[in-house]
């Protein structure tokens, strides 16, 4: 039988915290390939290591000084020289020092130069995210450690014993960074999960709560609300980012007002209900 918290919601792992979502982790990680710009532009490669690490120097000196030095050389802010020439310097810098990251599920920029440091925030990743499917496990980092030896995700030195040592130790040191949206581990994660549920949108038929179901008046009440302002609430969540009214939905939608509630108390939880449903400002 499911455990339920206060609210009696079910504390069952949400939809990535299961094998598919731990199959899609690692063949992201694996399959995640660094592609240079520099590698599709023949006047690129005939430059020397050290012309090109001139150029790039240059570009980015000019981004320092930014637009008022340019706006003594080029004419007044209001004329646009400046801003035109800094995102065409933009342009050349990316084309000579960046790099496109793949995966099956996704592509985003980087910089070629910093690939050995982009390979191991993508293990982090990785980790982080099985850990968090496998927090029941008895041993879980254990188990992530020999998923990832035998994905290949793992080097020799730290099979086994010492492969544990090393989950938990990384898992350990990514702390907060793993939460943030914008750092190099925590934007990894946030993809990783993401992607997911939007594959589990696409491709399963999972039915949409009616609107008439006796569930509402439940759910209300246990977050000290009315059936129609939670119902209306979490179609805005849903709208907000584009996934369908269903029980996996709502899961996410009960564990993101948890954390609300957690933080800000039933006065801040009540306010994002209202802003959610649509209701006016107070």
């Amino acid at each position: 039988m499911d455990r339920c918290d206060s609210h009696g919601r079910s504390r069952n792992p949400p939809a990535w915290c299961r094998s598919g979502f731990m199959l899609h982790v690692l063949v992201c990680t694996w399959d995640r390939r660094i592609h240079r710009h520099s590698d599709d532009v023949e006047a690129i490669r005939r430059l020397t290591t050290r012309e090109k690490a001139l150029l790039v120097g240059s570009l980015r000196l000019l981004r320092k000084l930014g637009e008022p030095w340019l706006a003594e050389l080029l004419g007044p802010p209001e004329s646009g020289r400046g801003r035109r020439f800094l995102g065409e310097a933009l342009e050349l810098e990316t084309m000579l020092s960046g790099a496109v990251v793949r995966t099956p599920a996704w592509q985003s920029g980087t910089h070629a130069g910093k690939r050995p440091r982009a390979e191991e925030n993508a293990i982090t990743a990785c980790i982080v995210c099985l850990l968090d499917a496998l927090k029941q496990h008895p041993k879980p980092a254990a188990a992530v450690s020999n998923i990832l030896e035998k994905a290949g995700l793992l080097r020799r030195s730290r099979g086994g014993a010492a492969g544990a040592k090393f989950v938990a130790k990384r898992a350990e040191r990514a702390g907060p960074k793993a939460k943030d949206r914008l750092g190099p581990v925590g934007n990894i994660v946030w993809l990783l999960r993401s992607t997911y549920i939007e594959l589990r949108e696409r491709l399963l038929e999972i039915s949409e709560i009616p609107d008439t179901s006796t569930m509402w008046a439940h759910r209300g009440r246990a977050w000290g609300t009315t059936a129609a302002r939670f119902r209306r609430a979490f179609h805005g969540y849903c709208r907000t980012r584009g996934w369908r009214a269903h029980t996996e939905t709502l899961s996410r939608f009960e564990d993101e007002l948890a954390v609300v509630q957690k933080h800000e108390g039933a006065a801040g939880l009540a306010q994002v209900l209202r802003n959610l449903a649509g209701d006016p400002i107070r």
